[in-house]
């Protein structure tokens, strides 16, 4: 004979006034880690009252936003992990001062897409031509995605006793996803997997 499932119980709730709401929010908000409910629980409340949103749906905004402002936190603690000498981003880079560099092209390293296949990219160019932009650029971009990303030079590296197999003698060995500017001609990101200069994406910037 089947036993027949007991249903969960209601949940029961307590009245309170607006004030001790508000106390009750932020002391377990602060428990609970959830900085953005503790200080939008409030006015979301006033504003899902006005547009007459049900109990359920004002839970998903007010939810939703701490989800939005958690993942803004964690894009912006890992750019600033990565050390990044300055600011530059992808989108403020002009395209038309290098012809060697298809916007497509451009569009498709943004993806962070290489880097997951594990290939280096190499920056070849002169001075003044853009290089370090694409490179805090693309690094700020794959921070962004996800990715732990550090920027250092060759000056900050050891030097390295045993360089791997057909590497170029002015590339060390790194850790895991560093990006290294090498040389004043040219820059070299080694992704996770790379070691040396491997065959992988390249273009002139």
């Amino acid at each position: 004979m089947n036993t027949p499932t007991r249903s969960a119980p209601t949940p029961s709730v307590t009245a309170l006034t607006d004030a001790a709401a508000q106390a009750a929010i932020t002391v377990a908000c602060r428990t609970l880690f959830l900085p953005t409910i503790r200080t939008q629980a409030a006015p979301m409340a006033e504003a899902a009252a006005r547009e007459r949103l049900t109990h359920q749906a004002y839970l998903a905004e007010v939810l939703a936003a701490e989800c939005d402002d958690r993942e803004a936190r964690r894009r912006d603690r890992r750019v600033k992990e990565a050390k990044f000498p300055r600011t530059k981003r992808l989108e403020d880079f002009d395209t038309t001062a290098v012809t060697d560099l298809p916007p497509a092209t451009l569009a498709h390293l943004a993806t962070g897409a290489w880097i997951d296949a594990g290939q280096p990219l190499v920056l070849l160019g002169d001075s003044g031509t853009g290089k370090t932009h694409l490179l805090i650029g693309l690094g700020t971009a794959a921070a962004e995605q996800g990715r732990r990303v550090r920027y250092v030079t060759t000056a900050a590296q050891p030097p390295n006793p045993r360089p791997p197999r057909r590497a170029p003698t002015n590339t060390p060995r790194v850790g895991p996803n560093q990006s290294i500017k090498v040389g004043p001609n040219g820059v070299v990101i080694l992704t996770r997997r790379g070691r040396g200069c491997p065959p992988g994406p390249s273009t002139n910037a």
